[in-house]
């Protein structure tokens, strides 16, 4: 199914790790506004876009992907940080006309990922910014960055209608390992919270930016000013990278360390890792700029640097 980091047929898995939450209401859309990093107002129904939720010292408490129906807002998230990610949104709705609930038990997610038909893997992936949403009966179907040579949807469907969509996808594709999904994640090298990272990353120090993650322009929201002062006053000296640990037995996890030799504390932290299929482990990890160049371990095996699909600042610039 993977052949030389590239998917060569259709196929599709349960992403059973995935959590959603819905917001409602006349006001959800502008009650989200005052709490996430990225525009919610301003974003089209038929765009899907990331989004982030600090905590007031601008550290991620969760990242999303977010799209609109009407008065409801989705967002899908890290399973194990739904529910309490939606109880903190919710005591801050105050006199909003919106509710927030944790809708994980009610729905379904699946990832697939069909193998580029044209020479288009060897031009940039498409910006964030251009996600897609398209509903269909009944659910969701979002189209996201390509990675592994693939075009990626998530699809979302009520608990009801999952076990017929499952049929329907095994009617005209294989199934695959969940792994696969989160290896092209890793690819389209774009991060995702989970437990073990909760409160260690401003958005920048994963590159959220660079993915339309946050927007500079929009009003107030927890950790705003230092998510803003990291970003003009040059104070940021982290950044996620795509790396490799090669022949390796040892299942890496979000939230180890990244160490150098002869550097006294850690200088990183794995972000998300998966089984690349080749033998080893793909991770996006984050780590200090001065760091970055240099040589890189986790649990003392070597990371090789692997190239990101999109550019960073020209000073933080490597691979």
């Amino acid at each position: 199914m993977i052949n030389g980091m590239k998917i060569t047929r259709d196929c599709y898995t349960p992403l059973p790790d995935l959590g959603l939450i819905q917001v409602t209401g006349p006001d959800a859309a502008s009650f989200l506004q005052t709490q996430l990093t990225n525009e919610v107002l301003k974003q089209p129904e038929s765009q899907a876009a990331w989004n982030g939720y600090c905590q007031p010292k601008g550290r991620l408490l969760a990242s999303f992907l977010v799209w609109k129906n009407g008065e409801t807002v989705y967002l899908s998230l890290a399973r194990e940080l739904a529910a309490a990610t939606a109880k903190r949104l919710g005591l801050y709705v105050l006199r909003a006309k919106a509710k927030v609930t944790d809708v994980s038990a009610g729905w379904r997610a699946f990832g697939c990922l069909e193998p580029l038909k044209s020479a288009s893997f060897d031009q940039p992936p498409m910006r964030c910014e251009s996600l897609t949403l398209a509903a269909s009966e009944p659910g969701f179907s979002l189209s996201l960055p390509v990675a592994l040579g693939a075009e990626r949807r998530l699809i979302w469907t009520p608990e009801t209608y999952a076990a017929q969509l499952e049929q329907e996808l095994a009617s005209r594709s294989e199934a695959c390992a969940p792994n696969v999904w989160a290896l092209s994640q890793i690819h389209a090298s774009i991060a995702h919270i989970e437990p073990a990272t909760v409160e260690k990353f401003v958005p920048q120090m994963v590159n959220y930016e660079l993915i339309g993650g946050v927007s500079f322009k929009k009003g107030c929201y927890p950790g705003q000013e230092v998510v803003a002062r990291s970003q003009y006053l040059g104070k940021l000296k982290r950044r996620m990278f795509l790396g490799r640990i090669a022949n390796t037995s040892t299942l890496i996890r979000a939230g180890v360390d990244v160490t150098s030799p002869g550097a006294t504390e850690p200088v990183g932290m794995v972000v998300n890792a998966a089984d690349n299929g080749l033998g080893g482990m793909d991770l996006l990890f984050e780590t200090t700029l001065s760091a970055a160049h240099a040589t890189l371990l986790v649990d003392g095996q070597h990371i090789s640097l692997l190239p990101l699909p999109y550019e960073l600042p020209s000073e933080t610039a490597t691979v």
